[in-house]
């Protein structure tokens, strides 16, 4: 052999290489998945990586977050929002993106330890502020590269509305990371585009408008110091996760029904708001009517009035053209037939110009009333198409009820045997009962042990055997009474593990069912509430489709009447206009014969002319007045229960020069008689200066009682009063807005008789 050995001893060396390679070969391998589980472990360890992701169709609040960290086993809770959106970013436009929501509160107070699957960061740094955001490693769009810090991403318009989802749309990137949560460079499922995530990225969770949180994520107490690839760790994983298993049916009902209340009262609050729409537009069309039917009063009043003033300039130029023919009188006769038929005048014009705006509110009105029409029509264009929608779609919701029933009714026969095979409300009740053993062998293990620690206290001794030796009859029956409290505990201990293990398997061979059940259950209660929404909803729209064809049916007559009445008063206007017109050439022939000259007391801007001496204007207007015969026969008579005001005012008329003409008297309203053919002009106390509002308001009274029905003088009176025709007793017959001074007033004219 060693000779052999010797001949051959290069292949002898090459062979022992070979194996001594072998062998090397065989412990690396064998050693390396051990040192990449361990890495792997102390990665998930050091980035506080999540043991359970916990989800909901339905989303999950504050109540399931308190629900999950309320279980046995669970150590940390993080609640988070996620989402997947469209994202520009510059010419890279709609780049399907996941976004995932980050505590920045924690962050912010630098304690990165008290947040899972915490991120490393590559380069930047983390977003600390709204508006800021982070990307995952190695996010290549389109082969184009890496986006870098400092670009902006925009969530792109191809979203729709996304209010709901995130609180803001643009976003600056801060930095870029790398994290346990995406450990596989394989591209995520997504729920848009293309179906796989391009892009991954982290904002801060005030970035997001979300009701409910997307996701919640739980680690296990102990779970940590365990090889996270061991079956020891997925034994601990799976053990709360079938406690957390346990709690999700209850809590998924709550958020069920919880999703449901919310939904049925946004359904009121909708119906709610469409049954105001429909009598604030009632309303309208009512108010509208009725502002015809005013208008129509008020054209009536306003043709009287037209008819009125044709008959006084009809009689004005009577007058005038007698005066003409008969034989020349005194001056002042003719001076007073002249003023009557100018004061007739005035009156004719002010009707006219009351009429004027008269028919321009109603014009107005009946343009507002052709508005309401119009969005009349359009809400039934826009209802019908809705209608006939609903109409056709209500029998296929009404359809697919039966079918959900029965399969909701099979889903619950086929839970109630499956627990009843697996006799789990039995094995519950074995549970509860052996768990109450365990509680009370415990408080008694616990009674017992503080009664041996108290009788070694007192008797200063520091060790059983001590006591023992010391105080052997009392320190043996207190010790022998722990002792069998003990055994009595760990024999419940023992029990409640047999009946725990009986019950989970219990519940893990009725979850299938119980999944399917729930499953029947939801599908069941989506339908119906959608067929009741869509039955709702078509009944409401039928009822305001009705009610808006009524509304147009009504209206339309009633608006061609308008328009017919606004005609006919326009024409009547224009009538009277020309006989204003006539009046007027009437009354200028008139004082043609008085021999008073045109604008005599007017003011001309020519007068400021510099080529046209001041005393040229004086001297002609002196003319005219020697030329004329100004002995008319007005007379002014004014009357105050003040004697110094009375005195002061006959005073400033001496200084007018029209002391003659012009006189003042002391006398009290309530005594008030006029003079024949007297007009009547009254600025009574306003309750501003001299008295308060409550004896200006009885003066107002008084003078609805000398002013009664039937007083046969035409009267104004000026007043800042809104109710002061309350207080007079009788509406005016018309009414102009002006101004005493700063005080915003009402001139109540009443002439009707």
């Amino acid at each position: 052999m060693l000779r052999t050995m010797k001949g051959t001893f290069s292949r002898f060396i090459a062979i022992a290489a070979i194996v001594a390679l072998g062998v090397g070969l065989l412990s690396g391998l064998m050693a390396m998945p051990i040192d990449m589980r361990t890495t792997i472990d102390e990665y998930f360890d050091r980035q506080n990586m999540h043991d359970l992701r916990i989800v909901s169709p339905l989303g999950l609040t504050d109540d399931d977050v308190a629900a999950i960290a309320a279980v046995d086993g669970v150590d940390e809770v993080m609640p988070a929002y996620m989402t997947d959106m469209f994202v520009d970013a510059g010419e890279k436009k709609n780049i399907v993106t996941r976004i995932h929501s980050l505590p920045t509160g924690q962050i912010e107070e630098k304690e990165p330890e008290n947040y899972l699957n915490r991120l490393d960061v590559v380069e930047g740094r983390l977003p600390i502020q709204r508006n800021e955001c982070v990307l995952v490693e190695g996010n290549v769009i389109d082969g184009t590269g890496p986006l870098s810090v400092g670009n902006t991403l925009t969530i792109a318009a191809t979203n729709g509305d996304v209010s709901g989802t995130l609180a803001d749309t643009e976003f600056k990137i801060v930095g870029i990371v790398r994290t346990s949560y995406y450990f596989s460079v394989d591209r995520e499922s997504a729920t848009i585009g293309d179906g796989t995530v391009a892009l991954k990225m982290y904002v801060g969770e005030e970035s997001f408008s979300q009701e409910a949180y997307s996701e919640i994520f739980a680690t296990v107490a102990g779970a940590q110091a365990l090889d996270s690839a061991s079956d020891e760790y997925q034994a601990a994983v799976d053990a709360v996760a079938d406690r957390v298993e346990a709690v999700s049916g209850a809590r998924c009902t709550a958020r069920y029904n919880e999703v449901k209340t919310d939904t049925e009262q946004k359904l009121a609050d909708a119906r709610q708001e469409l049954e105001d729409a429909k009598a604030e537009a009632a309303e309208k069309l009512g108010d509208a009517e009725e502002q015809l039917d005013e208008g129509r009063a008020e054209l009536e009043d306003a043709q009287a009035q037209l008819d009125s003033a044709k008959k006084q300039i009809a009689s004005g130029e009577k007058e005038l053209q007698a005066n003409k023919e008969s034989l020349p009188g005194t001056l002042t006769q003719k001076q007073q037939e002249l003023a009557a038929g100018q004061a007739a005048l005035i009156d004719a014009k002010a009707q006219i110009e009351e009429n004027e705006a008269l028919l321009n509110d109603k014009k107005q009105e009946l343009a507002d009333a052709k508005a309401q029409l119009a969005a009349a029509k359009q809400l039934v264009e826009t209802l019908e198409p809705t209608v006939a929608e609903g109409e056709a779609r209500l029998p296929e919701l009404a359809a697919a009820l039966p079918a959900l029933r029965e399969a909701a009714a099979a889903a619950q026969e086929t839970y109630d045997a499956a627990a009843a095979a697996a006799d789990l409300s039995g094995k519950q009740a074995a549970y509860e009962a052996a768990q109450s053993r365990a509680n009370t062998a415990k408080s008694e293990r616990d009674a017992a042990q503080a009664q041996v620690d108290a009788g070694m206290s007192a008797a200063g001794c520091a060790t059983e055997d001590e006591w023992l030796a010391t105080e052997p009859v009392a320190a043996k029956a207190a010790i022998d009474a722990r002792d069998a409290a003990q055994v009595e505990l760990d024999t419940a201990n023992t029990a409640l593990n047999a009946a725990q293990a009986e019950y989970s398997a219990a519940q893990t061979a009725v979850a299938p069912a119980k999944a399917a059940l729930d499953t029947a259950n939801a599908q069941l209660a989506s339908a119906q509430a959608a067929y009741d929404t869509s039955s709702a909803a078509l009944a409401a729209a039928r009822t305001q489709l009705d009610t808006a064809k009524a509304q147009i049916t009504e209206a339309e007559p009633q608006i061609a009447e308008g328009e017919k009445q606004l005609a006919d008063g326009q024409q009547q206007l224009s009538a009277a206009k020309k006989q204003v017109l006539e009046a007027e050439k009437q009354i200028a022939s008139g004082e043609t014969a008085l021999n008073l000259a045109p604008g005599l007391r007017r003011r001309f801007a020519a007068e400021h002319y510099d080529f046209v001496p001041a005393a040229v204007w004086a001297e002609e207007r002196q003319k005219a007045l020697a030329a004329s015969r100004l002995d008319a026969g007005f007379e002014g008579f004014g009357f105050d229960i003040d004697p110094n005001a009375v005195a002061l005012a006959n005073a400033n008329a001496k200084l007018a020069g029209v002391g003659d003409r012009c006189r003042f008297e002391v006398a009290d309203v309530k005594d008030f008689a006029p003079r024949p053919s007297s007009i009547i002009l009254t600025n009574p106390p306003y309750g501003e200066r001299l008295l308060d509002m409550k004896a200006a308001q009885e003066i107002y009274r008084t003078m609805g009682k000398v002013f009664g029905q039937g007083f046969p003088h035409r009267y104004y009176i000026i007043s800042p009063d809104m109710e002061f025709e309350r207080s007079f007793g009788r509406k005016a017959d018309k009414r102009r807005k002006l101004y005493n001074g700063m005080i915003p007033c009402q001139l109540y004219m009443y002439f009707k008789g």
